[in-house]
Protein backbone atom coordinates (compact mmCIF):
# COMPACT_ATOMS: atom_id res chain seq x y z
CA UNK A 1 0.00 0.00 0.00
CA UNK A 2 2.77 2.40 0.98
CA UNK A 3 4.71 2.03 -2.28
CA UNK A 4 1.51 2.69 -4.22
CA UNK A 5 0.88 5.92 -2.30
CA UNK A 6 4.46 6.97 -2.86
CA UNK A 7 4.19 6.30 -6.60
CA UNK A 8 0.95 8.32 -6.79
CA UNK A 9 2.53 11.19 -4.87
CA UNK A 10 5.57 11.25 -7.14
CA UNK A 11 3.32 11.11 -10.20
CA UNK A 12 1.31 14.10 -8.93
CA UNK A 13 4.50 16.07 -8.30
CA UNK A 14 5.75 15.25 -11.79
CA UNK A 15 2.47 16.33 -13.35
CA UNK A 16 2.53 19.58 -11.40
CA UNK A 17 6.01 20.34 -12.69
CA UNK A 18 5.15 19.37 -16.25
CA UNK A 19 2.00 21.50 -16.43
CA UNK A 20 3.34 24.48 -14.50
CA UNK A 21 2.82 27.56 -16.71
CA UNK A 22 5.95 29.43 -17.75
CA UNK A 23 6.75 32.64 -15.86
CA UNK A 24 5.41 35.80 -17.49
CA UNK A 25 7.81 37.60 -19.77
CA UNK A 26 9.08 40.94 -18.44
CA UNK A 27 7.23 43.85 -19.96
CA UNK A 28 9.15 45.70 -22.64
CA UNK A 29 9.14 49.45 -22.03
CA UNK A 30 9.91 51.43 -25.17
CA UNK A 31 9.99 55.10 -26.09
CA UNK A 32 6.54 54.60 -27.61
CA UNK A 33 5.32 53.14 -24.30
CA UNK A 34 6.45 56.27 -22.50
CA UNK A 35 4.81 58.58 -25.05
CA UNK A 36 1.58 56.57 -25.09
CA UNK A 37 1.37 56.99 -21.31
CA UNK A 38 1.75 60.75 -21.38
CA UNK A 39 5.51 61.29 -21.18
CA UNK A 40 6.79 64.36 -23.00
CA UNK A 41 10.12 65.22 -24.56
CA UNK A 42 12.25 67.94 -22.99
CA UNK A 43 14.32 70.14 -25.29
CA UNK A 44 16.05 72.39 -22.77
CA UNK A 45 15.68 75.37 -25.10
CA UNK A 46 13.65 77.55 -22.72
CA UNK A 47 16.13 77.82 -19.89
CA UNK A 48 14.71 81.20 -18.86
CA UNK A 49 11.45 79.47 -17.91
CA UNK A 50 12.34 77.07 -15.06
CA UNK A 51 8.67 76.31 -14.40
CA UNK A 52 8.65 74.27 -17.62
CA UNK A 53 11.58 72.17 -16.41
CA UNK A 54 9.98 71.68 -13.01
CA UNK A 55 6.72 70.50 -14.54
CA UNK A 56 8.61 68.14 -16.86
CA UNK A 57 10.63 66.40 -14.14
CA UNK A 58 7.56 66.02 -11.91
CA UNK A 59 5.39 64.74 -14.76
CA UNK A 60 8.07 62.33 -15.96
CA UNK A 61 8.52 60.87 -12.47
CA UNK A 62 4.76 60.36 -12.23
CA UNK A 63 4.60 58.56 -15.60
CA UNK A 64 7.47 56.25 -14.64
CA UNK A 65 5.83 55.48 -11.30
CA UNK A 66 2.48 54.77 -12.96
CA UNK A 67 4.22 52.31 -15.29
CA UNK A 68 5.70 50.57 -12.22
CA UNK A 69 9.22 51.06 -13.56
CA UNK A 70 11.79 50.34 -10.81
CA UNK A 71 13.40 53.48 -9.42
CA UNK A 72 16.83 52.21 -10.47
CA UNK A 73 15.68 52.37 -14.11
CA UNK A 74 14.12 55.85 -13.96
CA UNK A 75 17.25 57.67 -15.21
CA UNK A 76 17.55 55.40 -18.24
CA UNK A 77 14.00 56.06 -19.38
CA UNK A 78 13.95 59.75 -18.45
CA UNK A 79 17.11 60.34 -20.50
CA UNK A 80 15.34 58.88 -23.56
CA UNK A 81 13.01 61.88 -23.42
CA UNK A 82 15.81 64.45 -23.61
CA UNK A 83 16.33 66.17 -26.96
CA UNK A 84 18.59 68.85 -28.48
CA UNK A 85 20.19 71.06 -25.80
CA UNK A 86 18.87 68.85 -23.00
CA UNK A 87 20.45 65.76 -24.54
CA UNK A 88 23.75 67.64 -24.96
CA UNK A 89 23.59 68.52 -21.26
CA UNK A 90 23.00 64.86 -20.41
CA UNK A 91 25.99 63.74 -22.51
CA UNK A 92 28.29 66.29 -20.87
CA UNK A 93 27.15 65.26 -17.43
CA UNK A 94 27.44 61.56 -18.25
CA UNK A 95 31.03 62.05 -19.41
CA UNK A 96 31.95 63.81 -16.17
CA UNK A 97 34.08 61.44 -14.03
CA UNK A 98 32.20 62.58 -10.92
CA UNK A 99 28.86 61.33 -12.26
CA UNK A 100 27.85 58.05 -10.55
CA UNK A 101 27.54 55.07 -12.87
CA UNK A 102 24.93 53.89 -13.34
CA UNK A 103 22.97 57.07 -12.76
CA UNK A 104 20.67 57.06 -9.75
CA UNK A 105 17.33 58.82 -9.89
CA UNK A 106 18.38 60.96 -6.94
CA UNK A 107 21.39 62.18 -8.92
CA UNK A 108 19.40 62.70 -12.13
CA UNK A 109 16.79 64.75 -10.26
CA UNK A 110 19.48 66.81 -8.50
CA UNK A 111 21.60 67.41 -11.62
CA UNK A 112 18.58 68.27 -13.77
CA UNK A 113 17.24 70.78 -11.27
CA UNK A 114 20.68 72.29 -10.78
CA UNK A 115 20.92 72.90 -14.54
CA UNK A 116 17.38 74.02 -15.33
CA UNK A 117 15.85 75.21 -12.05
CA UNK A 118 18.18 77.85 -10.57
CA UNK A 119 18.42 78.64 -6.88
CA UNK A 120 16.85 82.06 -7.47
CA UNK A 121 13.68 80.42 -8.78
CA UNK A 122 13.50 78.06 -5.79
CA UNK A 123 14.03 80.96 -3.38
CA UNK A 124 11.21 82.91 -5.02
CA UNK A 125 8.91 79.91 -4.69
CA UNK A 126 9.88 79.48 -1.05
CA UNK A 127 9.00 83.13 -0.44
CA UNK A 128 5.65 82.55 -2.17
CA UNK A 129 4.98 79.66 0.17
CA UNK A 130 5.81 81.70 3.25
CA UNK A 131 3.38 84.41 2.13
CA UNK A 132 0.69 81.98 0.96
CA UNK A 133 -2.87 82.47 2.28
CA UNK A 134 -6.08 80.86 1.13
CA UNK A 135 -7.68 84.23 0.52
CA UNK A 136 -10.29 84.04 -2.23
CA UNK A 137 -9.17 80.62 -3.44
CA UNK A 138 -11.51 77.67 -3.08
CA UNK A 139 -10.28 74.95 -0.74
CA UNK A 140 -9.23 72.64 -3.63
CA UNK A 141 -7.42 75.54 -5.34
CA UNK A 142 -5.66 76.42 -2.10
CA UNK A 143 -4.64 72.81 -1.52
CA UNK A 144 -3.19 72.53 -5.02
CA UNK A 145 -1.20 75.72 -4.57
CA UNK A 146 -0.04 74.69 -1.10
CA UNK A 147 1.20 71.27 -2.25
CA UNK A 148 3.02 72.81 -5.21
CA UNK A 149 4.83 75.47 -3.18
CA UNK A 150 5.53 73.30 -0.12
CA UNK A 151 8.21 71.39 -2.01
CA UNK A 152 10.31 74.57 -2.01
CA UNK A 153 10.14 74.89 1.78
CA UNK A 154 10.90 71.37 3.03
CA UNK A 155 12.11 72.54 6.43
CA UNK A 156 8.68 74.03 7.17
CA UNK A 157 6.79 70.83 6.30
CA UNK A 158 9.30 68.19 7.33
CA UNK A 159 6.74 66.21 9.35
CA UNK A 160 3.07 65.38 8.80
CA UNK A 161 2.15 67.50 11.82
CA UNK A 162 4.07 70.49 10.45
CA UNK A 163 2.44 70.13 7.02
CA UNK A 164 -1.05 70.01 8.51
CA UNK A 165 -0.40 73.00 10.77
CA UNK A 166 1.09 75.08 7.94
CA UNK A 167 -1.98 74.28 5.83
CA UNK A 168 -4.40 75.03 8.68
CA UNK A 169 -2.94 78.36 9.77
CA UNK A 170 -3.18 79.78 6.23
CA UNK A 171 -6.90 79.06 5.86
CA UNK A 172 -9.49 81.83 5.63
CA UNK A 173 -9.96 83.57 9.01
CA UNK A 174 -13.62 82.51 9.20
CA UNK A 175 -12.76 78.84 8.66
CA UNK A 176 -9.60 78.56 10.74
CA UNK A 177 -11.24 78.61 14.22
CA UNK A 178 -13.47 75.67 13.25
CA UNK A 179 -10.43 73.45 12.69
CA UNK A 180 -8.23 74.62 15.53
CA UNK A 181 -7.73 71.02 16.68
CA UNK A 182 -7.18 68.26 14.13
CA UNK A 183 -6.83 64.80 15.63
CA UNK A 184 -4.92 63.13 12.83
CA UNK A 185 -1.38 62.97 11.52
CA UNK A 186 -2.51 62.15 7.97
CA UNK A 187 -2.67 65.12 5.60
CA UNK A 188 -5.43 63.64 3.42
CA UNK A 189 -7.59 62.90 6.45
CA UNK A 190 -6.91 66.38 7.80
CA UNK A 191 -7.94 67.92 4.48
CA UNK A 192 -11.18 65.91 4.51
CA UNK A 193 -11.95 67.18 8.02
CA UNK A 194 -11.29 70.77 6.94
CA UNK A 195 -13.44 70.29 3.85
CA UNK A 196 -16.29 69.00 6.01
CA UNK A 197 -15.91 71.94 8.39
CA UNK A 198 -16.07 74.34 5.46
CA UNK A 199 -19.24 72.69 4.17
CA UNK A 200 -20.85 72.80 7.62
CA UNK A 201 -19.93 76.48 7.85
CA UNK A 202 -21.46 77.28 4.47
CA UNK A 203 -24.63 75.34 5.36
CA UNK A 204 -25.02 77.16 8.65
Amino acid sequence: MLPTLMVNFLQQMTNALVFQPPPPQPRLITFKTLKDNGAEEFLGDRISEPQIALEWIEHTARVLQNLNIPLVDHPKFASQLLRKEAYEWWKRTDENPNTPKPWTWEFFDWAFKKEYIPARFREEKRAEFIELKQGDMTLPEYRQRFVHLAQFAPTLVSTAADRIEEFRKRLRPDLRPHVSTIQTMDFIEAYDLISKAEKDLSDY
